[in-house]
């Protein structure tokens, strides 16, 4: 049993052929100017909490990584994988953080616009347990 956090919003990294991150966007951007017919583009992600996107992100994946044998294992489970799907296993970023980040993460756009998002609690465990800690059977 647990609790993790997980984001609102997600996020995915448009890499150059040298594969490291050129841009990060918002995946609800993305669909929604596809469904607008592509007539405006997504504006990059550049800070979370006024930190450089790629720090926090860095950061935030040394903190709630389970740890492995590369030093890039830790940020690669803040991405979503096919095999996490399939498991029913959320990345990071998506609902596995194990360490509470904050009430709210304001994104920071290059467009200078900005949006406050909150974090998301959820419980892992048996669902009867989850209603006694409420003070109820």
């Amino acid at each position: 049993m647990g609790l993790s956090f997980q984001r609102s919003t997600s996020r995915v990294c448009q890499p150059p052929l040298e594969f490291q991150c050129k841009s990060w966007l918002s995946t609800a951007d993305i669909f929604q100017s596809q469904r607008d017919g592509n007539s405006w583009e997504p504006s990059p992600i550049v800070t979370l909490d006024g930190q450089d996107v790629t720090d926090y992100l860095t950061r935030f994946a040394a903190e709630n990584a389970i740890g492995g044998r590369e030093s890039h294992t830790d940020w690669n489970q803040l991405m979503s994988s096919p095999a996490q799907v399939i498991q029913g296993m959320p990345s990071i970023w998506g609902g596995g953080s194990t360490f509470y980040p904050g009430e709210d993460l304001v994104i920071g756009f290059e467009n200078k616009t900005t949006v406050t998002t909150p974090w998301k609690g959820i419980f892992l465990g048996d669902s009867k347990w989850a209603f006694s800690i409420r003070g109820t059977d």
